[in-house]
Formats: structure tokens, C-alpha cells, sequence
């Protein structure tokens, strides 16, 4: 299809949609779905809300044939999956090329395969509230604007609670006790220089430490085997002090957890240090495996402001945003002092056992 062809097409929403139902070719799909992004942008230029509805919706079908497309190639094993050489153990190759090289992206991809699997009448209803909500916003009707992102802040919520049940019934189904949240706080050694004179504010008065470890490496090697509870799908939150930062950032890694972000605690009192007298703790959070991020408008802030009690014992916001964010998947507490939280598992020599 030529340039002028698909120019012609675009200028008329029957003419655009049978275009889009005869195309056959996602790189076809892909060029009708890149014009109506640009005349969307000139729509709105132009204040002109009849031509924006009517490329909104040319983009939102081409989104959705798109998707259709992938599907019907990976159907036929006609659409490589990654970079080429270096498949999947185990997976079957496919001849064709990739969307990357058809120039799709990821976020393109993963738009085009939720519009293709939406029912019919669930997908008009998208375009239309898409459509209103462009021409509200290209002739400046604050309200409708307003009340369009709330939908679709809530739908983005709605979705994100559908995905963690599905996370928790995933690892629920193992024929193993697996758990998709860990919580840990090494037993992390601070060296002295000297075990004789050094040792009077140390951690090991208040519990054992790892006194014959201190590289990531040697760390991982003493606390692989409890990690075993691990599920392939998992979220790690790992406490760290300020001087352990960069070997837990590493041990992170060697345990198969990707960085993800971070929360500080304030502990809002201050105690030692050697370059500053250290008032905070740092939980590192690392995800493996398919996780849904927490949606919009829900997200807890990255500081926790919570006064320390007794040594060790973490903050009380710390867990409840855990169980905000994940309220129905399996969790366990590793190096647990006292009590399982309720919901939770406990592993540890301090952990006591629940009646």
C-alpha cells in the first residue's frame, strides 16, 4: 500500500477502517497506525475536535488489527521472539522477523495485544471514551478531561488487583510451599579493628552475625539455601544499613533479583556511624520473574518516618506497605525475631512458633 494510498485513507474513517481490515502485514498496520498518532498531534494543534475523535480512533483499531497480527504470526511461527541466536532454551524458533524489526516496541506490543483481546463490545467502548476524552482535551472542557483520567485511573487500579490475585494464585498452585514475597534482614557483620575492644555497640551482642562472611559472594553461599523458598515469580525486599549498600546491591544480584527501587527508614533518632551519625536504614526492593508493579495513585511514599524501639526490629509501615502492595500473595520473613506477623511465614533461630 503506497504512500498515497494510505495518505487517502486516512482522510476518511470507513476508507481507514477498510484499510486496516485488508491489511495483512504488521509493518501495513504500523504505518496507519503512525499517521493517525501524527494527525492526532496536528488535530490538536489545530483545535479541531472532529479530526482528533476521528484519529483517535483510526489509531485505537490499528492498535487492535495489529495485535491480531501478532497473534496470527506467532500462530504460524512466523514471529521470532527477542534477539535472534539466542532463543529460549527449549523454545521453537520462528523464521520471521521480530517487532522490534517491524518497528513495534514493547509498549506498543503489549497495547495491541490487549486491545485484540478485548470483546467487541468492551473495545467500542474504549474508542468512544478515548475519542471524548481527545476532544475534551483538544477544546479544553477541564471536566471531561478530569472525569476521563479518574476512569482510567481506576481501571489501571482494577487491573493491577486482578494481576496480584492472579500473582497469588500462581504461586499458591505450586506443588511446593513457595512464597512470591520474601522479607530479609542479613545477619550482616560490621568489622572492628579490633574483636577485643571494638565489639561494645556491635550487632553481635543482639544476635549472630555472619562473622565468617562479608563479600557478596561469601554472603550467598551461607544464605542460598533459604532462598530455596523462593518462587520463580518473587518479590525481595532486602533491609541493608548504609555501610552494607554495595554488597547488597551485588548479593541482590546473585540471589536473581533485579533492583527495583528503594525505601528509607527514619528512624527519627539518631545512632553510630563513622562519616555520619547513621539515623536511617535502607530496604532495597528486587523483582524476578513476571511482577505487577503497584498502579497509579497507590504508591506509598520512599521515606517511612517510624521511631526505633528495641535493636533490630524493623518499622511497623514497612510490613503494611508490603501487605498493601501485595495483600493476597504468600510471604515469609526470613531471619523473623518473635512471632510471625499474621499472614505471614517465619524462618530463623529467634523465630517463635505460632499456637
Amino acid at each position: 500500500m503506497g504512500a498515497r494510498v494510505m495518505t487517502q485513507a486516512l482522510t476518511s474513517y470507513d476508507a481507514a477502517s477498510r484499510a486496516l481490515a485488508e491489511a495483512h502485514r504488521i509493518d501495513e498496520v504500523k504505518d496507519i497506525r503512525d499517521k493517525a498518532v501524527a494527525l492526532e498531534v496536528y488535530a490538536k494543534q489545530a483545535k479541531d475536535g472532529e479530526l482528533i475523535a476521528h484519529a483517535t480512533g483510526i489509531r485505537k483499531r490499528a492498535e487492535r488489527r495489529l495485535g491480531e497480527l501478532m497473534e496470527d504470526a506467532r500462530n504460524a511461527g512466523k514471529l521470532a521472539k527477542g534477539t535472534r541466536g539466542s532463543p529460549v532454551k527449549g523454545a521453537r524458533v520462528a523464521s520471521g522477523p521480530t517487532l522490534a524489526d517491524q518497528g513495534v516496541d514493547k509498549h506498543l506490543a503489549d497495547r495491541a495485544r490487549k486491545a485484540a483481546a478485548m470483546p467487541e463490545a468492551k473495545f467500542e467502548a474504549t474508542v468512544a471514551r478515548a475519542a471524548a476524552a481527545a476532544v475534551a482535551a483538544t477544546e479544553g472542557n477541564a471536566a471531561v478531561v478530569k472525569e476521563a483520567r479518574r476512569e482510567q485511573l481506576q481501571a489501571k487500579q482494577a487491573r493491577r488487583e486482578e494481576r496480584e490475585q492472579e500473582f497469588a494464585g500462581k504461586i499458591l498452585a505450586l506443588p511446593d510451599r513457595k512464597f512470591g514475597v520474601i522479607l530479609c534482614d542479613d545477619e550482616w557483620d560490621h568489622e572492628v579493628y579490633s574483636r577485643d575492644t571494638g565489639m561494645d555497640r556491635h550487632a553481635a551482642n543482639h544476635y549472630e552475625v555472619a562473622s565468617d562472611a562479608h563479600t557478596a559472594a561469601e554472603l550467598h553461599e551461607r544464605t542460598k539455601a533459604r532462598f530455596e523458598c523462593a518462587a520463580d515469580d518473587c518479590v525481595l525486599g532486602m533491609w541493608t544499613t548504609t555501610a552494607h549498600q554495595k554488597i547488597a546491591h551485588e548479593l541482590m544480584e546473585l540471589r536473581c533479583f533485579i533492583y527495583k527501587s528503594s525505601v528509607a527508614w527514619d528512624k527519627e533518632v539518631p545512632g553510630t556511624g563513622r562519616w555520619f551519625m547513621n539515623q536511617h536504614e535502607v530496604l532495597l526492593i528486587g523483582t524476578r520473574g513476571r511482577i505487577p508493579a503497584p498502579a497509579p495513585g497507590t504508591l506509598w511514599p520512599s521515606v517511612i518516618r517510624e521511631r526505633k524501639r528495641e535493636h533490630s526490629r524493623k518499622p511497623e509501615a514497612s510490613y503494611r506497605l508490603i501487605e498493601a502492595y501485595f495483600p493476597n500473595v504468600p510471604k515469609i520473613e526470613l531471619n523473623c525475631r518473635g512471632t510471625p506477623r499474621p499472614g505471614w511465614a517465619g524462618w530463623g533461630n529467634e523465630v517463635e512458633s505460632v499456637a
